[in-house]
């Protein structure tokens, strides 16, 4: 059996996504890995983007960069070696099922388990079943 070499974490600053992070992070360490520490920021579409002006998405991508920085120091500081940060606008299911991980050869992607309820899930689909579902990597659902 191979180790993985390229690590993907999605996070959104959930405890969900923080204990994903973190057991990314030690794998990253244990097998000298990349970790690709990535944030999606969903495009507001059709009628809530008539409340946001142009200045609002981009604070969106901001916050979003200034979070993922944060999450990348402290895995460096935990001994990560390689440690990226990608912040991309669009669709998270898409992005961190098929498109960011063939993009940086993902071998292994790490996500938390959903923090929806069974009605949310219903209605609007869990990011971490379609990730489990569509990828082409092998998926760790973490669970806090």
């Amino acid at each position: 059996m191979n180790a993985y070499k390229h690590i993907l974490v999605g996070i959104d600053g959930s405890p969900q996504a923080e204990a994903a992070l973190a057991k990314a992070a030690a794998i990253a360490r244990s097998n000298g890995a990349r970790l690709i520490i990535v944030h999606i920021v969903e495009e507001i579409k059709s009628y809530r983007a008539v409340a946001f002006d142009d200045g609002t998405q981009i604070r969106f991508q901001d916050q979003a960069q200034e979070l993922v920085n944060g999450y990348a120091k402290r895995c460096v500081e935990s001994g990560c070696k390689d440690v990226v940060c990608i912040v991309e606008k669009g669709n998270p299911k898409a992005l961190l099922a098929l498109d960011i991980p063939q993009r940086e050869k993902v071998d292994l992607i790490v996500t938390g388990a959903t923090g929806l309820n069974a009605f949310e899930r219903l209605m609007i689909g869990s990011c971490a079943g379609y990730i489990i579902e569509h990828a082409k990597a092998d998926v760790l659902v973490v669970r806090n």
